[in-house]
């Protein structure tokens, strides 16, 4: 048995994901799948894990704002739309997350 845990001491990815199933976890992070082989998956994840600002993810990839521009536009065109919406980005973070949690 897993012990009781409060509402506040969750994350809110935890609180969001954490009761998903496999199954359910594959189908939120299934919107990814257009990046599968390839090595995208970390610039965008580093893109939403910095809010969106370009040139702090490119720093922390360790790449220039000009490539991180470059991958962003290919990953835009892969997903099928643009990266410049709140809203999207949420969605993919949470697709990021949730494929974090089937790994693990």
């Amino acid at each position: 048995d897993e012990p009781l845990r409060r509402y506040e001491d969750l994350g809110a990815f935890d609180a969001i994901l954490g009761d998903r199933t496999p199954d359910e976890l594959a189908v939120i992070g299934d919107v990814l799948r257009p990046l599968d082989g390839n090595d995208l998956l970390p610039t965008l994840t580093a893109f939403l894990e910095h809010n969106g600002h370009l040139e702090n993810a490119a720093g922390a990839l360790g790449v220039h704002r000009h490539t991180m521009r470059n991958r962003l536009g290919r990953i835009a065109e892969l997903l099928g739309g643009g990266l410049d919406s709140a809203d999207t980005r949420a969605r993919l973070l949470l697709a990021v997350r949730a494929r974090e949690m089937l790994d693990d």
